[in-house]
């Protein structure tokens, strides 16, 4: 069965961007401005922006898409949450925090990424670390 809310982004040459899929909640339509990074959640997108500023658009019922204001270095979209290394390396969250999923540990970071309940990031040291929910083992770092 093909689910409704998939669709995917693309950062074009020119910094503009590109989304195609299914358009329920707006995920498919992003804002005026040129990004270096795009990252899709559930039916919702965020992308860094060149100022290092990070816009969201699409589903946002559970902040998911309400940016915390200062500059990133990264973000990642997840399925109703996001995070965001905010410029120095601390991660930033938003979002559904159902499992703890949204409360960043302390650390420089360089880059997260996300699950449904459960968020990962790199750390500048090289290392891994994953918080929220871990009923299944999830990427509890080899």
């Amino acid at each position: 069965m093909k689910e409704k809310w998939r669709f995917f982004s693309l950062s074009t040459g020119d910094g503009s961007i590109v989304c195609w899929g299914s358009n329920d909640a707006g995920q498919m339509t992003p804002p005026a401005g040129t990004f270096t990074f795009v990252s899709a959640g559930s039916q919702y997108t965020c992308g860094l922006k060149n100022d290092g500023t990070v816009a969201c658009w699409g589903r946002n019922d559970l902040g998911q898409a309400t940016v915390p204001g200062g500059t990133y270095t990264y973000v990642g979209a997840a399925y109703e949450h996001t995070c965001g290394v905010k410029t120095g390396g601390t991660v930033t969250c938003w979002g559904s925090d159902y499992y703890g999923q949204a409360e960043a540990p302390p650390g420089t970071f360089t880059s997260v990424t996300g699950g449904v309940g459960h968020t990962c990031g790199l750390k500048s040291d090289g290392s891994v670390l994953c918080w929220g929910d871990n009923s299944d083992g999830q990427a509890t770092p080899p």
